[in-house]
């Protein structure tokens, strides 16, 4: 293994968490069962999401469950990397993949903001993501309120 790769997963220069829980095994037991499980948790969800997407393909929002799941899984790998630095201080590779995720989040605000017409039922076109005109179903919902005045 390169010196650059022992640095990144195994490096001396800096502690362990374990050693901030002063390893008391009961303290490093919870953080180790509860970040693996957490970890394993959202990579089912993104299984279950990614499999959904692939299933139907037609969903209305499929690139965002598809970002869900990105989401979900580098969330998961940051919980699954905290297991590890338990006991490896592997703080470079732990910044770095909070750093991709950060950036993910922010990509997945985007495209949620700019589907938002979509969501609340309108598009550019006036259409909502059923294909119902709410351009005309708008205008004659006012027309009729019109009428009962």
């Amino acid at each position: 293994m390169t010196e650059f790769w022992q640095n990144l997963f195994f490096s001396r220069q800096y502690h362990p968490q374990g050693s901030s829980y002063l390893w008391q095994s009961e303290l490093v037991g919870l953080h180790f069962i509860s970040d693996l499980l957490i970890g394993i948790g959202y990579y089912l969800i993104s299984l279950i999401l990614f499999y959904i997407t692939r299933k139907n393909r037609n969903l209305p929002f499929n690139d965002i469950l598809i970002l869900f799941a990105l989401l979900m899984l580098g969330c998961g790998s940051i919980h699954l990397l905290s297991v590890w630095t338990l006991w490896y201080p592997a703080y470079w590779v732990s910044g770095w993949l909070k750093a991709g995720v950060a950036l993910t989040f922010m990509h997945t605000v985007l495209v949620m903001v700019e589907s938002i017409p979509k969501v609340v039922g309108k598009s550019s076109k006036g259409k909502n993501f059923k294909g119902v005109d709410t351009q005309n179903s708008a205008s004659l919902q006012e027309s009729e309120e019109t009428k009962k005045i």
